[in-house]
């Protein structure tokens, strides 16, 4: 992996709230999730933290995922109330992703990003990720020429075997998509 760029996913940030949080921290300055889904087919509208509280209780035996949905965002929480990124979509909201000086938004270039990470990986050329499909395509089923798929390699915290990589998608030259993921 030594060819791609690093991104210090842990230094980005939505407004000044970190991206890696834990729940109270977050949901204080970020407000409560339009909805919570909960593995496949619950979903949750939550008036206060505790409600959040008791969904995290009522599904632990489960080991499903919990996402929380905000607008442009798709955030995982963990049993341990802990907060980590899963999507970003600049589609139809006005969410920005800060991270050094550089903001991620639906104003941002794939020529500024090529520019600021010329070691990036590109799903669209193919190479060393050939038999990787876009996570983009996988999960919204969105194809096309006009969709173009750069990979940044991240240092996950949680799983020291995993090949943690964020996903950006550009729809003609604009960003529209993040995806944060780990490869086992």
């Amino acid at each position: 992996m030594g060819r791609i760029e690093k991104i210090n996913v842990y230094k980005m940030t939505v407004n000044a709230t970190p991206l890696f949080s834990k729940m109270d921290t977050f949901i204080k300055a970020m407000g409560l999730p339009e909805k919570i889904v909960v593995g496949l087919d619950k979903t949750y509208t939550v008036e206060n933290t505790e409600d959040i509280i008791a969904i995290l209780e009522e599904n632990k035996n489960d080991d499903y995922i919990v996402l929380l949905h905000y607008n442009g965002l798709e955030m995982d929480l963990w049993y341990n109330k802990t907060i980590i990124p899963m999507t970003v979509d600049f589609r139809g909201s006005n969410v920005q992703i800060f991270y050094k000086k550089l903001v991620f938004d639906n104003s941002y270039t794939l020529t500024q990003f090529r520019e600021q990470f010329p070691k990036s990986y590109s799903l669209s050329e193919g190479g060393l990720f050939d038999h990787v499909d876009s996570m983009f395509k996988t999960m919204t089923e969105q194809t096309g020429e006009k969709y173009k798929h750069y990979i940044l390699e991240r240092r996950s915290k949680t799983n020291i075997f995993a090949t943690a990589m964020l996903e950006f998608t550009f729809e003609d030259e604009k960003l529209i998509y993040i995806i944060f993921a780990n490869w086992d």
